[in-house]
């Protein structure tokens, strides 16, 4: 398993400030470096603290992507949390999220590390099973949305081709925008609409 760090909420307000503030640091490297490319040393002076008090709170690179990582995918269930799985139309209320969530205008550099997370993902082990565990940590949840509003059980091949359908829809919409900006949103939610309809049919 990856030794994923993740903030302790029960630690003092300075040490989550000091952990934030290299969070943020390094965010803003990889995005303008790579994650390959960046060196601590750059993180560091990104953050304006030292190397050494860098490692008090994170103790690799890529301790810091698993925080990363997982503080993302809490913003995700977060979002997944606010649907109520007992909604009269349920269906609908998934199409018309889709709908809003192509219409509106994605945070870009969330998107860019994103996309630098996974294709650092495709070249080291670890994160790659980093961006392997966030997806488990997210199809749960995504597979009781989709049951709930299909409002049947499904099998388990067919259930798990939805949630990847879900994936394969947004994941691959974030890095679209991030090579065409100007494409047509509403274009493209209306066939989003439809997609997620046939999946949850």
């Amino acid at each position: 398993m990856a030794n994923v760090e993740h903030l302790d909420f029960s630690e003092k307000p300075r040490t989550l400030a000091r952990r934030r503030q290299v969070l943020e640091a390094a965010a803003q490297c990889f995005r303008r470096h790579g994650f390959h490319a960046c060196s601590m040393a750059q993180i560091s002076a990104e953050a304006g603290m030292s190397v050494g008090h860098i490692y008090r709170y994170f103790t690799s690179k890529e301790a810091i992507i698993a925080a990363i990582v997982r503080e993302d995918v809490d913003r995700v269930l977060c979002k997944m949390a606010e649907f109520p799985t007992d909604a009269p139309d349920l269906r609908a209320v998934l199409v018309d999220r889709a709908e809003q969530s192509i219409l509106s205008e994605a945070d870009s550099e969330q998107v860019a590390l994103m996309i630098e997370i996974r294709a650092e993902a495709a070249r080291n082990p670890g994160i790659a099973e980093l961006v392997r565990e966030a997806d488990v940590r997210m199809a749960e949840p995504l597979r009781r949305l989709i049951t709930a509003a299909v409002g049947r059980d499904l099998d388990t091949v067919d259930l798990d081709a939805r949630v990847e359908m879900f994936h394969l829809i947004f994941q691959g919409f974030a890095m679209r925008q991030a090579i065409d900006p100007d494409m047509d949103r509403h274009a493209l939610a209306r066939i989003v609409k439809l997609s997620i309809a046939a999946i949850l049919h």
